[in-house]
């Protein structure tokens, strides 16, 4: 078989072809160990967008988990961008293999996920389809995303236009649909992470049908299924971080990808699940520890070792008085000698915990809640000093459409972590009542039918028999027919009002 080259590049095989290309497995014909992917474009009046792409992933270079571009160029009447080839599979075969995938392994591929957004979004890119099938992972399990042929850019042309969808609608926000020029895409890549995140940990997309339409109506005006009930073994803080993703209005979905993020790597840190590499957590809550039964020989020993280290330390590191009012600042914890025997009671060492500040906005008020304390009812703001930490925020507001607002936050020491919250309030019903009509109807007849009609001098196109509509007041009705080659008319006013009439008869016969 003759072999194949595109530009300096040999042909090993054909991968595929997706809705603007064509998609080859190649490598470089002067180094054979440099394997690319190479796309071509099918259809040449989609020039402008295969250029548009090849120049966004040029944008997004400088990021290692970006599938990066090497050549672009062009090839007879053929234009081919040469990406950088991917050992690995994408999740959507990982997830066809394992029918779902383990909570710490889904977890990490999204957070990393969550870290490519951010940095696209930053400069202003935008990638519109986030799916399983458009995220690898290589062999050293490194996440990469690929497939930015829809991505969108702020300072595009309108290569999208207004009300023009884009995307795999399972995976589709819902104003994704029918966009418009204020459709924020970042919440739309919020969105469809959400999904890619539920399908991973259930094998299952949170919304099903059998074409585009079903799916969106699907997701208009249906609740979206909990991700526990089809896979129990999620931990409940990362349900509640999906099902905030997944929300159908955008403000209420987390409102970057960096939010999003810290909200999941805080539940890791607690939950102990797929945690992101970093310093251990060394911090003992002495408050529920339990007290050590006696070892009076190992404590003996101890206590010596401890005083001949303190002295040293006392002799090496004692600040200065310049260093004093620094050391101040910091939490200490006294050591107490033995004299018990027993061993020091740490349930007994006062502790003061970290804390920061919650700050809560509500439009326009509700119940606000804070780890199912009430902070305020019917109020539009309330700030609350809490411990470091994961919190439960719940508000509510009984005349919104939606009445409540679930969240999971993660408050760091002396942050000021501002939240806001928006109901919507329906209007109140409109009368629905059928307005009283402004005509009435009124059958003309005649006898024999077939009579032409003139109504207040106007010819009409109908004959008798036939149900006519009158404004209310009065009326001049004249019907003419032709008999034995003779034309007869008759004429008659009549009054038309909420009483009658309902029918007019014209007799000929008589």
């Amino acid at each position: 078989m003759e072999e194949q080259f595109i530009g300096s590049y040999k042909v090993l095989k054909k991968i595929g072809a997706g809705g603007m290309s064509r998609v080859y497995l190649a490598v470089h014909q002067d180094v054979p160990n440099l394997k690319v992917i190479l796309k071509i474009l099918s259809d040449p009046r989609l020039g402008e967008r295969f250029r548009h792409e090849a120049d966004k992933l040029a944008l997004l270079d400088g990021h290692p988990n970006i599938c990066r571009i090497k050549h672009f160029f062009s090839h007879g009447e053929d234009t081919v961008i040469a990406m950088e080839y991917i050992d690995g599979m994408d999740v959507e075969e990982k997830i066809k293999e394992e029918g779902k995938l383990t909570t710490e392994e889904s977890l990490q591929i999204i957070s990393d996920l969550l870290d490519i957004l951010e940095f696209a979004h930053q400069k202003g890119i935008y990638h519109r389809d986030i799916k399983p099938g458009n995220i690898m992972v290589d062999k050293k399990g490194q996440v990469k995303i690929i497939d930015f042929g829809i991505a969108k850019a702020e300072t595009d042309p309108n290569l999208t236009l207004a009300g023009t969808a884009c995307g795999t609608p399972a995976y589709m926000a819902p104003e994704q649909f029918t966009p418009t020029q204020d459709t924020n895409y970042a919440l739309v890549d919020i969105y469809a992470a959400g999904t890619t995140l539920y399908t991973m940990l259930t094998g299952e997309c949170p919304f099903k049908g059998d074409n585009e339409f079903a799916i969106r109506d699907a997701k208009l005006f249906s609740e979206t299924p909990k991700p526990r009930s089809l896979n129990p073994d999620i931990p409940k803080p990362v349900e509640e971080i999906i099902m905030k993703s997944l929300a159908r209005e955008p403000a209420e979905r987390y409102q970057s990808a960096s939010e999003m993020r810290a909200a999941l790597d805080a539940t890791r840190r607690t939950a102990k699940v797929g945690v992101p590499s970093g310093p251990p957590d060394m911090t003992i809550d002495v408050r529920t520890a339990p007290k050590r039964k006696s070892r009076k020989p190992l404590l003996a020993g101890v206590s010596v070792i401890v005083l001949v280290l303190a002295a040293f330390a006392a002799y090496e590191f004692w600040p200065s008085d310049s260093e004093k009012g620094e050391a101040a600042k910091l939490d200490t914890i006294a050591v107490l000698e033995d004299t018990t025997g027993e061993g020091p009671d740490i349930s007994e060492i006062p502790v003061v915990p970290a804390t920061g500040i919650i700050s809560i906005n509500v439009t326009p008020s509700g119940d606000i809640y804070v780890d199912d304390s009430l902070l305020g009812k019917r109020t539009k703001s309330a700030s609350l000093t809490c411990d470091t930490g994961i919190h439960i925020i719940r508000v509510e507001n009984e005349k919104a459409t939606r009445k409540v607002r679930h969240d999971t936050v993660s408050l760091a020491a002396d942050q000021v972590l501002p939240l806001t919250y928006r109901f919507t309030i329906p209007r109140p019903p409109v009368d629905t009542a059928e307005p009283k009509p402004l005509f009435r109807e009124v059958v003309i007849v005649s006898k024999p039918r077939g009579a032409k009609v003139f109504i207040d001098g106007e010819p009409q196109k109908q004959v008798t028999n036939y149900t006519f509509k009158f404004t209310p007041g009065e009326h001049v009705v004249k019907v003419k027919l032709t008999i034995e080659g003779e034309e007869v008319e008759q004429e008659r006013t009549i009054q038309v009002g909420k009483d009658g009439p309902d029918k007019v008869v014209f007799d000929f016969e008589k």
